[in-house]
């Protein structure tokens, strides 16, 4: 799939192509912080009491929120593939 950049001002099917390609691209991120986040949630309760086994999943879950949010945290809830 095209990036934006590749395409032409006057080639709508290309811009549309490469706004579907974001938002997969967007929807795809987004599962993987909810399973990133499922597992530390999970790992806190199973492991309640000491939660030093959970630092590598906080990591991991911290880390994966902060690179979603400087990709697609400005363009708001309806962000396509120009606005970012």
């Amino acid at each position: 799939m095209p990036e934006i950049d590749e395409c032409y001002t006057d080639d709508i099917l290309c811009m549309y192509e490469a706004d579907e390609q974001y938002k997969r691209d967007r929807d795809v991120d987004s599962a993987i912080l909810r399973i990133l986040r499922r597992r530390r949630d999970d790992c806190y309760l199973y492991e309640a009491p000491d939660r030093e086994m959970c630092i590598p999943l906080e990591k991991d879950c911290e880390e994966a929120e902060l690179n979603w949010f400087i990709k697609y945290g400005d363009a708001g809830p309806h962000g396509n593939v120009v606005k970012a």
